[in-house]
């Protein structure tokens, strides 16, 4: 069932658009197959099915050689319409090829017994035993669909179709995809269908079908005629397989998995129901009959019978047979209808006449309309003639009338036979007419008598002309005495008295009759009431809870009352009065009483009880009959009028009153029936009415005041004599219950408040209580409210958020204040559309707005006042390009002349269309014109007002295959009408899809504008004539110097990996384009297959270098070697020892050199060969050894002989070894030297023996040598005496060693002096310490002693120290003062010196620097500055994008959510999106099974296993490697569908497959961030986002979106290290500056002071130098210590400033010093070392004051340029702060991506879930567009978040240049795929000539496949209204997401706020 269900909704066959009350209707179809089983009527048959055992093949696409076994009821021809969603079951015929190559045809037979009308033929072909995901086309190469034809007795060809019509089928005739349609029942042969289509071929599905469908294709035409019905309806359909798909033995059968014949019944437009058993009799309706109602019904033949038609009234019509006929028929000659078989009496052709003897008196309920004449009464003059047949009327005698003649005449009665008149005359006078049986005059209604001759009672006035004969009296009952008038003179009525008026319907003046509630007593005035008459009155009472009790001045009532005599009061209570008694009521209360009469006669009609309901109700409006009868009972009531009784005083006319009711004529402000009272808001009674209260109605208790005074009294809180204002600050009196308080809050100005409450509040401050701010506000304070910033263009209303001030964001626009576009938008800025979706060229989805641009206008006026008469004219061309001739006329205004173009086509081209072509100059690159606007000027002269043409203005691109439209121009007057054009996507449609232009469409042809196309003629009249008068353009300049107005319509990109360009629109370096793409910015680049070398970026010819060759540049130069297809550039050979450089590689990677030189060795032929030697390295060249003939090896080296024999030694073996020597003959002969104190080692040639060491020769080697001791058999040993301290200097020594030593002296050499002695160059010298000074007699090597105290000096302590007083050996220190100076100049001293050999050491490494080096050093820290805020810039962009990928996470489970609900529609793409996910295998192994809960797993992993990391990169590339090939193989598939439904599917299936890969990039790019605190993890990082974003080069975004992170983290990497280096230099500069500056401070003291600042300022300097060390090491551990950092800086900075601000001491001082230093008495030693030491110091110090001078001025420019860097630098804290913040933001972000993963873990589960039971019910809902744009819509919201992902599938489907060139790429693949695999099988060289010819089809078969794109294209034009809404919707999902990102987007703030709350 679903199955037929697919295909029953993909035939047209369940929603039906006809209604049978519109004219037209056909039955619901149904597929002939369903149930074909359980229906006798119906059968299928086959010409064959495969046997059991027979051998087949699978299709060759496969690749599969094995040869397969037929099993047959597997394959049997009931799998034709079985029900199987997989489409895997299938019928299977036998081979149609023999193994002679005879080919066999096959069918399949369809009989249906019946006639039926067929609408589509579906045929489902499969490959035998191929996967779900395998592709496969296996449709015949030529087949025809037949009906069977009765009248000819055998089947006749509906449609033919083949891959080669004109092969298969040369005598059909051929219809083309596009050109002109042949007549509908032709029989024609198409190309559409056949095996390798894959324009009609289902993607990823192993079935494809064949679709006959002339319900669809003839839809116009398809019901005109009775004869194309009756064509397209047969009893049996046949499906004849001529040429199957694989021409080849094995593979030659045909597999059917599916058979639909969808109909119904043949009922030619008048039923949309079919009956009976086989269902092939139609329920007829429009008054038809037949089986096929192919008549009409018997009474509707008023006109021929049609077939039905949806364009008019086909109904048959009924005869008009006046209801006496049953049948009738069309006379064809006459063209008029003919009753037949007439009754009734009647006759004629629509049985309108009626027979003698009867007349028509028209139809009726029992269908007679002829009746009996019956022309036999009284009045018949002769009763033999019959009546007329017409009017049925008889022959009357001349008194008698009527149409039987049955009455006599007005005037005549008494009729009779025998009167010869028929009627007696009349006697009546006044009235002619009189009783027709009797004779008596009929009178009129008021007259009376015989003869009608007087006026009956109470009426008068006889009067022929008056209808009724007499008037009525109408005396007025109970004011007339009586009603008659008739004997009164003027006919007057008697009234009673004070009555007036002929009627008395007037009292007289001063009188009146009162009304029905005249009778009223107001108890609070007085207390008696007197009653006119006797009777019954009911009570109205203004208080319905009061009741009184009262009685009457006598107890007697009338007879009448059936009461007692005392009486209740209350509201409607009915009581009985007595006319001459006085009734009292005693009662304080203020209740007035009204008793109305209830007993009157008149009351007792419905118009009195009316009357009485309306006065008892208190009704004011009363109709005029109860007016009346209320006067009628009120007068009889009283029996006359009643006198006006009104007071003098409040009575404007005393003497009168109202004359119906009573009412005085009041004065102002005077009420009451007599006037006597003010009104109740009234006050102060007198003779000029009463005046008004005017009490406030709000601040009023009561409206009434004081009747006297006039007081209002007021409500609570309020004030004023009229009660009309509120207490101040008080509000609230239009409440009516008084003012409350005003609440006006801090934020107003004061406390006072209007009447609503509503207080004045502070600036932006509003609320009744001043309680928030207003729109455009936020941030309420004491000072009132802050003005929102929100941007004019950016935000949807200057509204934001209270607190934080946020605005409400236009779509795609985010910050606080709405002026910054979101991630993958720049600025456009204006204001319908201020960001723009980053184009690209389709590359990338981020970008930037280009700096630099600025608006010019070039524009053509042709003016003679100026030079641009002489610019170039548009040409005007005509739509085949050819230029047209144009004339110039001279146009005049107020202040300029033109020289206009004018166009005058000819008269040979009266139906042409031509256009004005643009001058050069507006054509190229026009990308800044993005936005801008065109004008240009028209006007047009037409010689005859024919209709207007839809002209357009056209734009075209270079080599695209699309134009541009803009809306139809409306017709331009005779006068210049002036036209503007915005140049944006929304001011034009493509021309091939008829759609509004996408923007990369329009950005594409911008790039490269060829033509601008102007229309000329608006009709189709002869000579009528076009000027062109003026035209601009608005476009854009890049000049940063300019002042124009500034552009943002140029975008900058950042490209991904293979892109370069501003907009990413050519190939980066090693990439180039898409083999087989076209030159365009949008095609794809791909790495150069060049070994990883750089190519032509266009043709893909390798650039080699690296001394490599090759055309992948895969091989080295010759003498070069390496892997150049590593990448690896040749490295070039180094033989040495070669006479051709050649060499090559080994596994180890080292080269081997191929052909050494003799004498030569080694792998480079850098050694010398065994028997040679020299250093071919260094050039000296292998020799032969040269050893003499005592060896034939040498050192390969240096050439000495190794292994030379007899006894022999040295380079050349020319000596003897030792213990020999050489005798004459060159012999070498062992010495003989063995005696005592001889060396056994002789003389080398001589042979002496020699003695030893130290020995004496001439003592026989006895004793020693003088100067040596110690004899033994090794020698003897020297005495090494010192020969200074010696006597006589004498180096000799006794046996022991010892030397004899002068006095003094001692030591075994006489090295050192005896206690009490010093060494000095004349020997030792006695210290002479003194016994009383000194602690010992010894002294150090200088002489000096060591004294008992430090009061003690002198070299031998023999003096008391210059600090001192007293007599030596006593003593005493001379106190504090003396001693503080000493320790000073002591301190001075040793500071002096140790910062002397500093500052010397310190110089030493700045010698050699100038003044222009510490500029330039000074500039690289500027740099390093300035290189920090780029930095800080681009680190600001990273918290936006962090921020838009937290909002969109945000939005992922709203996302997900959403596409669940669409899991049912989309599961015909879940094989297509297997395949995706398996082909894109991600970092991290995820297949299409995974859940995110897997991915959390193992991004999580990649923390705890960092050792791991480098192992898995390595697979990964591999992995990533068959990644991308296949990626290219499914794009290219991807790009060859050229049906517009099959790129919307692709579309939703890789917005699928991206989101999960971008989720799952998303993830580990996130979770990646956080390890981001140190370098290694960063290049990690780095590396892994450079692997990633070679994924797939369709999600560009989210991996360009991972590059900018880690980008950015780079960057902050290198602001650390530039500020360490920046540091680092200032720092050195600060060391040396201060060196130099302390170096020329040094003069005499005050240099000693200064060094003793320096010392000490150094060592806190040392100190901060350590701790900025720290510091800047925490940085770059954690990138949150710069503050520490900073604050170093500052002190070190200030530290600098106090050493120059050290206060110097002054030289006079210094002197001073030293002149009470001199005055002392101290030891001239120490004066003259202190002397020494001053003197070198002043002199070091002369040597800087020279150089002192200049410096300083340079220090203090150098210091303060420091100084600068230094707070330049300290601003890279608010970096950290923002990184800190950026840091928790991921934190935050982790926690909640963590918890996001856990629900949608839980959620994809479920989805996997519903997507396997929805997964076996796979249907083919896809391969109909209209129910692929059904999925679309459905999907809209979630596809408009995820849209910018998908850009580059947008971008293909937009431009559509690439699929004739793939097509034919892919066709010829195909071949070569079929010609390959074909060789394998038998008769391949049949297969081959075949798919040989299939290749060569030429380039207009190619041009015939775009034609029947444009067809299909057509086809779903009648889409457009709906695609239009889809956009729509569309827009409103935007506003939707917009509304979820705004809700999302301070996440912070809502929590905050939800923890206030």
């Amino acid at each position: 069932m679903l199955k037929a269900l697919c295909v029953c909704i993909l035939l047209f066959g369940v929603v039906i658009p006809y209604d049978c009350d519109n004219n037209y209707c056909i039955p619901i179809a149904e597929n002939f197959l369903s149930g074909i089983k359980s229906n006798s009527a119906r059968s299928l048959t086959v010409s064959s099915t495969c046997v059991n055992g027979s051998t087949y093949v699978r299709f060759p696409d496969t690749g599969d050689p094995r040869e397969l076994q037929c099993i047959t009821t597997d394959h049997h021809s009931d799998f034709i319409y079985d029900i199987d969603p997989t489409f895997m079951t299938y019928w299977q015929s036998e081979n149609s090829i023999s193994n002679q190559g005879v080919m066999t045809e096959q069918w399949i037979v369809l009989n249906l017994t019946d006639v039926f009308s067929i609408r589509n033929v579906l045929i489902g072909f499969t490959s035998p035993d191929v996967a779900v995901d395998e592709l496969s086309d296996v449709r015949p190469q030529a087949l025809a669909i037949e009906r069977w034809s009765e009248s000819d007795g055998k089947f006749m060809a509906w449609q033919y179709y083949a891959s080669n019509c004109q092969r298969s089928f040369p005598d059909v005739p051929y219809q083309p995809i596009t050109g002109p349609s042949l007549p509908p029942t032709a029989s024609a042969c198409k190309e559409q269908y056949y095996g390798g289509d894959v324009s009609t071929r289902e993607p990823s599905r192993p079935y494809q079908f064949v679709l006959y469908s002339p319900f669809a294709d003839f839809k116009e035409t398809y019901f005109e005629t009775r004869a194309e019905q009756d064509y397209f309806s047969t009893s049996a359909v046949r499906i004849r397989l001529v040429e199957p798909a694989i021409q080849l033995e094995l593979a030659s059968y045909y597999s059917v998995s599916a058979l639909q014949v969808n109909g119904s019944c043949l009922c030619y437009g008048h039923a949309d129901s079919c009956l009976g058993e086989n269902r092939a009799e139609c329920e007829c309706r429009h008054n038809t009959a037949g089986r096929s109602c192919q008549e009409c019904k018997s009474l509707y033949n008023a006109a021929p019978w049609q077939i039905g038609s949806i364009l008019h009234d086909s109904s048959c019509r009924r005869c008009d047979c006046n209801n006496n006929a049953d049948s009738c028929l069309f006379n064809e000659t006459t063209q008029e209808s003919v009753c037949l078989n007439c009754y009734g009496n009647s006759y004629g052709t629509s049985c309108e006449n009626c027979m003698l003897g009867y007349y028509n008196i028209g139809p009726t309920d029992s269908n007679a309309v002829c009746a009996d004449c019956q022309c036999d009464g009284m009045g018949v003059l002769n009763q033999s003639q019959p009546c007329d047949g017409v009017s049925g009327q008889c022959q009357c005698k001349i008194h008698a009338t009527g149409r039987s003649c049955d009455q006599c005449k007005d005037g005549y009665w008494n009729m009779s036979l025998s009167n010869p008149t028929g009627c007696q005359g009349s006697e009546g006078e006044l009235l002619p007419v009189c009783d027709k049986m009797s004779g008596m005059c009929k009178c009129k209604a008021n007259v009376a008598g015989p003869n009608c001759s007087f006026c009956k009672v109470q009426t008068f006035n006889l009067s022929r002309h008056n209808p009724e004969g007499c008037y009525s009296c109408g005396c007025i009952e109970g004011a007339s005495l009586n009603l008659s008038c008739e004997h009164n003179i003027d006919s007057r009525c008697s009234c009673i008295s004070n009555i007036k008026g002929r009627r008395c319907d007037s009292p007289s003046s001063g009188y009146f009759v009162p009304k029905l509630n005249y009778i009223q007593i107001d108890l609070a005035r007085k207390s008696e009431i007197s009653i006119p008459a006797t009777g019954t009155y009911i009570v109205m009472s203004s208080s319905t809870t009061t009741s009184f009790i009262f009685a009457a001045d006598n107890e007697t009532l009338p007879d009448i009352c059936q009461t007692e005599s005392v009486q209740s009061l209350y509201n409607n209570a009915t009581v009985c009065l007595k006319a001459d008694a006085r009734y009292y009521i005693n009662s304080s209360v203020d209740v007035s009483l009204i008793f109305v009469p209830s007993f009157s006669k008149f009351l007792d009609s419905a118009t009195g009880q009316l009357c009485l309901h309306q006065t008892l109700t208190r009704q004011r409006v009363r109709d005029a009959a109860c007016e009346q009868l209320e006067y009628t009972v009120m007068a009889s009531l009283y029996g006359s009028a009643l006198e006006c009784e009104c007071d003098n005083t409040g009575s404007a006319k005393p003497t009168l009153c109202e004359p119906y009711g009573g009412q005085c004529y009041c004065k102002p402000g005077v009420t009451g029936m007599s006037c006597d009272s003010c009104l109740r808001d009234h006050y102060n009674f007198s003779s000029d009415g009463c005046e008004a209260c005017e009490c406030n109605p709000h601040g009023s208790v009561e409206l009434p005041c004081e009747s006297s005074t006039g007081a209002c009294s007021c409500h609570v809180n309020v004030t004023g004599d009229k009660c009309d204002r509120c207490l101040p600050e008080h509000y609230g009196l239009s409440s009516g219950s008084g003012c409350v308080e005003c609440q006006c809050s801090q934020y107003s100005i004061n406390n006072s408040c209007n009447d609503a409450g509503v207080c004045p509040c502070k600036p932006g401050v509003t609320g009744n209580t001043c309680s928030h701010c207003q729109d455009g506000y936020y941030s309420l304070s004491e000072d009132g409210c802050t003005l929102c910033n929100c941007s004019e263009v950016g935000s949807s209303n200057n509204v934001c958020s209270a607190t934080a001030g946020i605005c409400q964001c236009k779509p795609f626009v985010m910050g606080d204040n709405c002026d910054t576009c979101t991630s993958g938008f720049h600025d456009l800025w204006q204001e319908e559309k201020p960001c723009k979706i980053c184009y690209c060229s389709g590359h990338s989805m981020l970008c930037s707005t280009q700096l630099g641009w600025s608006k010019v206008i070039i524009s053509d006026r042709w003016s003679l006042f100026n030079d641009s008469v002489l610019e170039p004219r548009w040409s005007v061309i005509d739509i085949d390009g050819k230029v047209q001739t144009t004339t110039t006329q001279l146009y005049h205004t107020m202040d300029d002349i033109q020289e206009v173009t004018e166009f005058t086509p000819s008269n040979s081209s009266i139906h042409a269309v031509f256009f004005y072509k643009a001058s050069e100059k507006y054509l190229g690159d026009m990308r800044a014109a993005y936005y801008q606007t065109m004008y240009f000027t028209l006007s047009y002269e037409s010689t005859a007002a024919l209709e207007d043409l839809e002209r357009k203005v056209i734009l075209r691109g270079h080599e695209l295959d699309y134009e541009l439209l803009s809306q139809p121009l409306l017709r331009p007057d005779m006068q210049p009408t002036a036209y503007s054009l915005r140049i944006s996507e929304y001011s034009f449609i493509r021309n091939d899809t008829l759609r509004r232009a996408s923007l990369p469409s329009l950005l594409l042809l911008l790039n490269n504008v060829t033509e601008i196309l102007i229309p000329t003629n608006f009709d189709t009249a002869i000579s009528s004539s076009s000027r062109l008068f003026t035209v601009a353009m608005e476009t854009g300049v890049r000049d940063f110097s300019s002042d124009g107005q500034m552009l943002s319509n140029v975008e900058q990109c950042i490209c991904p990996i293979g892109y370069e360009g501003d907009q990413c629109d050519q190939c980066a370096q090693g990439f180039k384009r898409l083999p087989g793409g076209a030159n365009s910015p949008t095609t794809q680049c791909v790495p150069c297959d060049c070994s990883s070398r750089s190519c032509d970026p266009i043709t893909g010819v390798c650039y080699c270098t690296g001394q490599t060759t090759g055309i992948k540049c895969e091989t080295c130069l010759p003498g070069y070697y390496g892997r150049p297809s590593e990448g690896e550039n040749c490295v070039q050979c180094t033989c040495y020892g070669t006479s051709n450089n050649s060499c090559m590689m080994e596994v180890d990677m080292l080269p081997t050199c191929l052909a050494c030189n003799v004498g030569y060795a080694g792998r480079l032929c850098n050694v010398c060969d065994n028997g040679y030697f020299g250093n071919p390295v260094r050039g000296v060249a292998c020799e032969p050894c040269d050893c003499n003939g005592y060896s034939i090896e040498c050192n390969q080296l240096t050439g000495v002989c190794t292994g030379c024999e007899a006894n022999r030694e040295g380079h050349s073996c020319e000596i003897c070894v030792s213990g020999f020597y050489s005798d004459s003959n060159s012999n070498c002969i062992e010495c003989a030297c063995n005696q005592t104190g001889y060396d056994v080692v002789c003389h080398p040639t001589t042979g002496a023996c020699q003695c030893l060491f130290g020995l004496d020769t001439d003592a026989n080697c006895r004793r020693c040598l003088p100067g040596f001791y110690n004899h033994s058999n090794e020698g003897c040993l020297p005495c090494n005496c010192n020969t200074a301290a010696t006597v006589g200097g004498s180096a000799a020594c006794d046996v022991r060693g010892q030397c004899n030593c002068l006095a003094n002296v001692e030591g075994l050499t006489c090295t050192s002096c005896q206690v009490g002695y010093f060494n000095s160059s004349e020997g030792c010298i006695a210290c002479n310490c003194h016994p009383e000074g000194s602690l010992s007699l010894a002294c150090d090597k200088t002489g000096r002693c060591s004294c008992i105290n430090e009061s003690i000096t002198g070299k031998a302590c023999d003096a008391c120290l210059f600090s001192t007083e007293g007599d030596f050996p006593t003593c005493y220190p001379c106190g504090e003062c003396y001693d503080g100076w000493r320790q000073v100049l002591t301190g001075v001293s040793s500071h002096l010196d140790d910062t002397f050999y500093q500052l010397r050491n310190l110089s030493l490494q700045y010698d050699n620097f100038s003044a222009e080096e510490v500029e330039q050093i000074i500039a690289l820290v500027q740099y390093n500055i300035s290189v920090s805020q780029d930095l800080y810039s681009v680190a600001s962009q990273l918290v936006n994008s962090t921020t838009d990928l937290k909002i969109s996470l945000l939005l992922l489970n709203t996302s997900m959510t959403e596409m669940f609900g669409l899991a049912d529609i989309l599961t015909n793409q879940y094989s297509a999106y297997s395949k995706i996910l398996t082909d894109h295998v991600s970092v991290f192994e995820i297949d299409s099974q995974s859940s995110l809960g897997e991915i959390k797993e193992k991004l999580i992993s990649i923390f705890d296993e960092r050792t791991l990391l480098d192992q898995l990169l390595l697979d990964y590339k591999s992995r990533l490697r068959t990644a991308v090939h296949n990626l290219s193989s499914l794009q290219q598939t991807n790009e060859l569908l050229t049906q517009s439904a099959v790129y919307v599917m692709e579309e939703l299936a890789t917005i699928n497959s991206s989101f999960r890969t971008n989720e799952s990039a998303l993830m580990v790019h996130l979770l990646g961030r956080l390890e981001n605190s140190s370098i290694k993890t960063l290049k990690d990082n780095i590396t892994l986002h450079i692997l990633k974003s070679s994924l797939e080069n369709k999600e560009q975004r989210v991996h360009s979106t991972i590059m900018m992170f880690h980008n950015i983290n780079t960057s902050l990497w290198l602001v650390y290290s530039s500020m360490s280096q920046a540091y680092a230099e200032a720092y050195r500069e600060m060391i040396e500056l201060n060196s130099l500056h302390s170096s020329a401070q040094m003069s005499e003291k005050r240099v000693e002071l200064l060094f003793a600042t320096i010392k000490q300022r150094m060592a806190t300097i040392n100190k901060l130098k350590l701790e900025l060390r720290n510091d800047w090491l925490k940085v770059n551990l954690t990138g949150q210590d710069l503050a520490v950092t900073n604050a170093s800086l500052s002190r070190a900075s200030q530290l600098t400033a106090n050493i120059s601000n050290t206060p110097r001491p002054q030289l006079t001082s210094i002197e001073n010093l030293l002149a009470s230093i001199q005055e002392e008495n101290l030891d001239q030693n120490d004066i003259d070392r202190l002397n020494e030491e001053i003197e070198i110091a002043v002199n070091t110090s002369d040597s800087y004051v020279s150089e002192t001078l200049f410096l300083e001025s340079k220090i203090a420019s150098i210091m303060e340029q420091v100084e600068s860097a230094l707070r330049d630098i300290a601003g890279t804290d608010l970096l950290v702060n923002k990184t800190g913040r950026l840091v928790k933001d991921i934190d935050d972000l982790q926690t909640s991506i963590r918890q996001t993963m856990s629900e949608l873990d839980a959620q994809l589960k479920n989805a996997s879930m519903r997507t396997s039971a929805a997964l076996s019910q796979l249907d083919l809902f896809s391969y109909l567009t209209n129910q692929v744009r059904e999925c679309s819509n459905n999907f809209s919201e979630a596809l408009l978040y995820l849209n910018t992902s998908s850009v580059l599938l947008k971008t293909t489907i937009d431009n559509n240049e690439q699929i004739l060139s793939e097509a034919d790429r892919a066709r010829s693949q195909q071949f070569q795929r079929l010609q390959l695999q074909a060789a394998a099988v038998q008769n391949a060289e049949v297969s081959l000539a075949k798919s040989a010819q299939a290749s060569n089809i030429t380039r207009e078969r190619l041009a015939d496949k775009s034609r029947q794109l444009d067809t299909l294209l057509q086809e779903y034009t009648a889409n457009a209204q709906r695609l239009s809404q889809l956009e729509e919707d569309l827009e409103k999902a935007e506003a939707n997401i917009v509304l979820v990102i705004n809700r999302h987007r301070h996440p912070l703030e809502s929590k905050s706020q939800c923890d206030d709350g």
